[in-house]
């Protein structure tokens, strides 16, 4: 272990480890669950990379020793490579993003000094004075979380399309299979399979246009505005410089939100700094595409239920080994899956919506990042092996519709009884008004040949 000090005192720090003494302080802090930034390598390499663009810019305006910014930014691409996996032990619930930030400054100052000196310390390169040079954990955080965001959007989007080629390619191949329609559970009438992936497409499809419409609002940042917005200890230059270095960093453009009809200058980091209701709307166009595709899965569940007392329309693919005396549970797995993620969306979009509260709540990404990677870069949002899919075959589905038709067939015959029995009734009224007026009375046999000669059905 090795001793370090910070303005609140000494802490031991293991030998081996790049972080610091206010990484060990933190990780330290309010123990609540065990969820660590070691999870989540997405945080930790747009943090990095927000790292080297920033040690760029203040390089080129003269605030940073030029020696002192490359060794930051060698250090800085080998966090992006994921060198340093195992070094983020601040916990996820209680960071506030300054817990994450120090750490990541600890672990790029101890890599640099080690680049210069050959070993692990402070001397040339602080964690404070030069790596989180222009910059606070509240304008640092909420930039690498739209970065996060933006990326993280393009991989669902992929499976979405994913899903929406498996919907077409099946929706033609069974666009001539009828099948018996069901409302309600109860037979209706006949419909084919194509007409049903179809419909699921467009719901896939719908989700899937609205989550690609957001990505853009993810290309904005706040950097520059250090601890509330106002930009108190930026150095002259760097707001000018800053987005066109990071967008270079990146591989695509990061700027800061400007408006046309601006209240104050730099509303856009104000904005960014405080306000959450975007992310909101990607959490619910992202719970919307999960309930989508939860809705099939859940309808092909049902489809395939069986094999031999159940709906049995529908043979889904092998996708686990079963339980021992119910080999069929391995093709329901997956489906049953779909609901469980639902349930994690709805929990993440509500702590998207209640997350953060006065200036500066970095502490959203803890709700939305938890969930966001967990669900969108393992892409769970898939229909289970749906190449796969396939009917129970044409016998089963003819079945189905010869009890539809069947069942037709007896309630026509039971209509028309009704009529021919309304149809009866009035004739034997009138028949016996006549009677009556003649004075004649009127029989049994005189209703039957009323009747025979009356009706013709």
């Amino acid at each position: 272990m090795r001793l370090e000090k910070d303005s609140l005192g000494e802490l031991e720090v293991p030998d081996e480890a790049y972080y610091g003494v206010q990484t060990v302080r933190c990780s330290g802090n309010y123990k609540i669950g065990n969820h660590t930034y070691n999870e989540f390598p997405d945080v930790i390499r747009a943090m990095a990379e927000i790292k080297k663009a920033c040690a760029i810019t203040n390089s080129e305006i003269g605030a940073l020793n030029h020696v002192k910014a490359e060794a930051i930014c060698k250090a800085a691409d080998e966090l992006i490579a994921g060198k340093f996996a195992g070094h983020f032990p601040v916990n996820v619930w209680r960071s506030q993003g300054t817990g994450v930030n120090m750490n990541v400054n600890e672990v790029i100052a101890n890599r640099a000094n080690e680049i210069l000196t050959g070993k692990r310390a402070y001397d040339q390169v602080h964690p404070n004075t030069h790596v989180n040079m222009c910059q606070s954990s509240n304008d640092v955080f909420p930039t690498a979380e739209a970065i996060v965001l933006y990326r993280l959007i393009d991989p669902l989007v992929a499976s979405a399309k994913e899903i929406e080629k498996t919907l077409e390619v099946k929706a033609r191949d069974f666009k001539s299979v009828v099948r018996l329609g069901r409302t309600g559970l109860q037979d209706a009438l006949p419909m084919t399979w194509g007409q049903v992936f179809a419909g699921w497409l467009r719901s896939v499809q719908r989700a899937r246009e609205q989550l690609e419409s957001l990505k853009e609002v993810f290309s904005y940042g706040v950097l520059g505005g250090t601890a509330v917005g106002t930009g108190m200890g930026v150095m002259p230059g760097y707001p000018e410089r800053i987005f066109e270095n990071l967008s270079k960093v990146l591989g695509f453009t990061m700027k800061q939100k400007v408006y046309a009809d601006e209240v104050i200058p730099n509303s856009g980091i104000f904005d960014g700094m405080r306000n959450t209701d975007h992310h909101s709307v990607l959490m619910e166009v992202v719970k919307e595409l999960v309930a989508s595709v939860t809705r099939i899965a859940n309808d092909l569940l049902l489809y395939a239920s069986g094999p031999r007392s159940g709906i049995n329309e529908v043979k889904l693919p092998m996708s686990a080994e079963g339980t021992q005396g119910y080999e069929h549970e391995n093709t329901a797995y997956l489906c049953e899956m779909m609901t469980d993620v639902l349930g994690e969306m709805v929990i993440a979009v509500e702590l998207v919506r209640y997350a953060g509260c006065l200036p500066a709540c970095v502490d959203r990404l803890v709700a939305v990042h938890r969930y966001a990677c967990d669900l969108l870069r393992q892409r769970l949002v898939r229909i289970p092996a749906g190449k796969g899919i396939t009917l129970a075959g044409r016998g089963l589905v003819e079945r189905h519709l010869c009890a539809g038709r069947i069942a037709l067939i007896l309630v026509s015959r039971a209509a028309v009884r009704l009529i021919v029995q309304r149809i009866a009734c009035r004739v034997a009224g009138r028949a016996a008004a006549a009677h009556a007026a003649e004075g004649r009375r009127y029989t049994q046999d005189n209703i039957t040949d009323d009747l025979n000669d009356r009706t013709a059905i």
